[in-house]
């Protein structure tokens, strides 16, 4: 279950890291502001998804939450 809890946390991590990419490279000049848009509204969801899945994790690893808090 904590592999699972943790492959599921490093998707939403991979997800996150595909936003701040195409946020860094996004030039106004060619392309459309709505996508811009459209990505700053997924964000909320994504970071409750993180949120959620960090919270399971670190109740299962109660015994190690220096690990868990790192993330």
């Amino acid at each position: 279950m904590l592999n699972g809890l943790k492959k599921k946390r490093a998707v939403i991590k991979a997800s996150l890291t595909r936003l701040r990419t195409f946020v860094v490279k996004f030039d106004p000049r060619e392309q459309a502001l709505s996508l811009l848009e459209f990505r700053q509204e997924e964000l909320p969801a994504i970071n409750r998804k993180f949120d959620d899945i960090q919270s399971q994790i670190e109740l299962l690893m109660s015994d190690d939450t220096d690990e868990a808090e790192s993330e």
